[in-house]
């Protein structure tokens, strides 16, 4: 391509040439009360001439500037001030969640060496969040050619996305080929909680622990979830055993743990999802027998499988003698009820709990934990009326 650029520029000289000695014509320039008159060929070369006296001129100038240093100082001045307007818009367009206007504030600017890293997580966040699975690959496999330094962070912040996607499969792959650290080895054994692969939470928990993954602050929301999957893999692993299975689990977590509400409900939520609907139950019932907690009422209630259905209620009317008037006792009672199909028993303990859940002044403390419960019941009742009718 070239070459052809370079023959047409002489094929045109050559014309030109040829017309300018056929017909070399004039031109008049006037300035004022001065007048030029030259042939275009004089005129041509005069401008030429020109062109270079400036063209030399300047780089004199140029060469002088850089033996200084002032024009590589005012070249890297505004390279800074072009790169930190753009950061700051791309944080700015961040804050407010607009995250293809952060990574298109940074995509094109120049970025410093030292923020290359926030650069390249911003717009893999965009490209996440966007749902661009070809555009993040590009990005993850660009930065591992050229900044293999930042790659590791880089896919390790991409996973954690991903997980919290509920994309697990994905995010586990991508975990398990990067090298050994606390993010890796936390976010390892979060997708194989995820994926309930209980034989390999019981060999990736040793290392989570060598590698603070349990003291580390960046898995201080999952680790409830994280405990709870080392109890139902103990449950697995001692399934075997005369102790019942879930009993095994539960005394494997340390003692602060073992009455969390949010830990019991992961743990409970496992066995009901194996298929052990008994021990969930079981489960709770040992709990809520140590230390009365409303969320685990609720989730006692919320196990509707028809095997052991009858225990279960027995167990909840037994509560409900020492507590008549707790509102998650009865909608619990109520929902088993009604799917045992005792629908006039169901609709006698839900009417009380929408009486016992306190409104105007009695709620201004719990208003918002009073309005979903308040939520529940009405959607109870309307399932119970929708079973009656059919």
């Amino acid at each position: 391509m070239k070459w052809f650029w370079v023959l047409s520029t002489v094929i045109l000289g050559a014309l030109a040439g040829a017309t300018l000695l056929y017909d070399p014509g004039y031109v008049l320039i006037r300035a004022g009360d001065l007048v030029f008159e030259s042939s275009i060929a004089a005129g041509i070369l005069t401008a030429l001439i020109l062109a270079s006296v400036v063209s030399i001129f300047y780089a004199g100038i140029r060469r002088v500037l850089l033996s200084v240093g002032l024009i590589t100082k005012w070249r890297a001045d505004r390279q800074h001030s072009k790169a930190s307007d753009s950061w700051h818009r791309g944080v700015l367009a961040f804050a407010r969640g607009d995250w293809q206007g952060a990574a298109m504030a940074l995509k094109g600017a120049p970025i410093p060496r030292e923020r290359l890293l926030e650069s390249l997580l911003l717009r893999a966040w965009h490209l996440v969040r966007a749902g661009d699975r070809s555009a993040l690959q590009q990005l993850l496999e660009s930065t591992s050619a050229n900044h293999p330094e930042h790659s590791a962070a880089l896919e390790l912040g991409v996973a954690r996305w991903q997980m919290q996607d509920g994309v697990f499969e994905d995010a586990k792959k991508r975990v398990a080929e990067l090298p050994g650290s606390t993010e890796q080895a936390g976010l390892l054994l979060w997708s194989h909680i995820q994926n309930a692969d209980w034989s390999a939470v019981s060999a990736q928990w040793p290392m989570a622990e060598k590698q603070g993954v349990l003291k580390a602050e960046s898995f201080r929301g999952q680790m409830a979830l994280l405990r709870a999957g080392k109890a139902m893999a103990d449950s697995i692993d001692a399934a075997q055993q005369d102790e019942p299975a879930w009993r095994i689990g539960l005394k494997g977590l340390p003692k602060q743990w073992q009455s969390d509400a949010t830990t019991i409900q992961f743990f409970a939520d496992m066995l009901l999802n194996g298929g052990h609907p008994k021990a969930a139950r079981e489960l709770l019932q040992q709990v809520l027998s140590k230390q009365w907690q409303p969320a685990l009422v609720r989730a006692y209630g919320e196990i509707s499988a028809d095997a052991h259905l009858e225990t279960a209620i027995e167990q909840l009317r037994g509560w409900l003698k020492k507590k008549p008037q707790d509102p998650e006792l009865l909608l619990a009672l109520g929902r088993l009820l009604r799917v045992n199909g005792q629908h006039t028993q169901s609709h006698k303990c839900l009417v009380t709990a929408a009486k016992t859940i306190p409104s105007g002044d009695e709620a201004t403390a719990e208003s918002a934990e009073a309005v979903e419960l308040g939520g529940l019941v009405t959607l109870e009742l309307g399932r119970l009326n929708l079973a009656t009718a059919l």
